[in-house]
Order: C-alpha cells, then structure tokens, then sequence
C-alpha cells in the first residue's frame, strides 16, 4: 500500500493537478463539418438510418468524425484538413 504524504503547497508553486486539468481543457478534436460530407456519404447515411434502425445516427457520424454537435463554431475543436480522414 502506497502513502501519500500532503504537503502544504508553496506560494506560486505550480499544482499537478491544476496543470492537467488545464492541459485537458486546452484539447481541441479534428471534426469534419457536416458540410463536408460527400455525396456517397450522404447515401449511405439516408439508406442506412431508413432502413437499419438499431444503429444511432450519432454512432455513425461519430465514427465518421463528424461535427454534429456545432464543437468547430464554439471553438471547443478544430476543423479537419481536408483528407485527414480518409
């Protein structure tokens, strides 16, 4: 069994936890924007979702890393580069 000894931290030391917490926040996903969605993509998407219906549409554009949700617009992540994906 490990023992954690606590300390008091030092004026402007910098905290462990607090240094995660704001690398975790600075992560921004590639998302390609619905925009960019081919002709074949959009094919499969319809036909597949009128006639499968146990598959979530959000399963699918989620593999296919898409930006359903407006992430690109809010700044919460990043447009993908053409290709990124493919």
């Amino acid at each position: 069994m490990q023992t954690y000894i606590h300390s008091k931290k030092k004026r402007n030391e910098p905290s462990i936890e607090g240094d995660w917490i704001n690398r975790i926040e600075n992560v921004r996903l590639y998302l390609r924007p619905m925009s960019s969605m081919t002709e074949e993509e959009e094919i499969y998407y319809n036909t597949v979702y009128t006639t499968l219906k146990f598959y979530k549409k959000e399963d699918w554009l989620n593999a296919h890393h898409f930006d359903y949700r407006g992430l690109i617009e809010k700044g919460l992540a990043l447009e993908a580069p053409e290709g990124m994906y493919k």
